[in-house]
Parts: structure tokens; sequence; C-alpha cells
């Protein structure tokens, strides 16, 4: 059985996820929910967990904006 790969720090969040840190840590902030560890200042988190949470909250496009949000 394979062992999943962590993402090791924000920078690695970010990228897997396709936005920036300062995103990240929005995303932190503002759903406590979002599937990563804080160690001290580094941030952990298994790719597959992202998935399911982002799966969870799928973004929808924004009936205002036009703009794509994601659901709490």
């Amino acid at each position: 059985m394979s062992e999943e790969r962590w993402l090791s720090g924000r920078k690695d969040v970010a990228e897997y996820l396709n936005v920036t840190g300062r995103t990240v840590s929005r995303l932190l902030a503002k759903y406590p929910d979002f599937p990563v560890s804080l160690l001290g200042r580094k941030m952990m988190a298994k790719p597959g967990d992202i998935d399911a949470w982002v799966r969870k909250h799928a973004a929808k496009p924004c009936a205002e904006c036009g703009g794509m949000r994601i659901d709490a």
C-alpha cells in the first residue's frame, strides 16, 4: 500500500490548488474545515484531503458578479 505524499508548506498547497499563498491563507481563515495542519508556522496537507474538500465545497458561478464562489 503506497503512502500519499504530504504537501509541505503554504507554497506547496497553493501550487497544488493553482492559487496564491495569500488565497490559501484566506481559505484557512474563512473555512475552519480547510484540511491543513499547522505545525508552528509550517502548513502540512494531504492532496487527497484537499481534493475531497474541494469536491465538498464545489465552486459555483456567482449570480451577482459572474465570478466563481465556494459554498460553505
